[in-house]
């Protein structure tokens, strides 16, 4: 379990019995609420009081801001420059190209969903989806498994798997180290990634706009600065 889920999981139980605990209290002179059973009454409000307090840490961790607060160093949502080492036997091979892979939590159980960013030959985004995505974390290492389906030209989805390991070093940038398998290949290849500052990505989104800032960087080989760079547009 990521340490956001963690986070959720202990205001999921904590808020609840806070709110129920003073309702109970705020409850406890009213005897004028005579029209029914004291019992049924704290009843009705425990469930409603419950209800309010899960439904508000489900809303609280929608906000990206909150799941990074929580994650802290070892928040592994957002994106991430990926490469593949691969020889040239598998140069054509779309997967093994520059991409920029974003992980993000989705829905209120804080389901983790992968999507790699490339450019084809022709310099169009090719979005390889997860089919599912993992991290488990915990003090010392934190564990990433990703199954994946990709398109073929002319033929069926075919399917994949990576999985890293992240390194949470002392510096500002995050690392990961992993294998890829593709199900045409059945060769595992070697897999490195750094993740983009939150900063860089708000720099890049200004500048650059969504989702054309993923495709400046990648056209740059992943290099952020030159990405954020002026460019000329003077002629003579």
């Amino acid at each position: 379990m990521s340490r956001v889920k963690k986070w959720k999981l202990w205001f999921s139980i904590t808020l609840p019995s806070l709110f129920v605990m003073l309702s109970q209290s705020l409850m406890k002179d009213r005897t004028e609420l005579n029209t029914m059973p004291l019992w049924v009454v704290q009843l009705i409000v425990f469930f409603l009081t419950a209800s309010a307090a899960i439904l508000i840490v489900d809303w609280i961790f929608t906000f990206a801001s909150v799941r990074r607060f929580f994650g802290n160093s070892y928040n592994v949502e957002g994106f991430w420059i990926i490469r593949t080492e691969f020889k040239e036997e598998a140069n054509d091979n779309l997967l093994y190209k520059l991409g920029i892979l974003r992980l993000m939590y989705v829905g209120s159980e804080l389901r983790l969903k992968a999507v790699t960013t490339r450019l084809d030959n022709y310099h169009k985004r090719l979005l390889v989806h997860s089919e599912v995505a993992f991290v488990s974390d915990n003090p010392e290492k934190a564990y990433y498994l990703n199954y994946f389906s990709y398109p073929i030209q002319g033929q069926d989805m075919h399917h994949g798997l990576a999985f890293a390991e992240f390194s949470f070093p002392d510096t500002d940038t995050m690392h990961m180290q992993g294998k890829i398998l593709l199900e045409t290949e059945g060769k595992l290849r070697t897999q490195t990634a750094s993740k983009i500052s939150h900063r860089n990505v708000r720099r890049l989104r200004k500048k650059l706009g969504r989702p054309d800032w993923m495709i400046k960087v990648l056209e740059n080989n992943g290099d952020v600065e030159l990405a954020l760079a002026p460019t000329n547009n003077s002629s003579e």
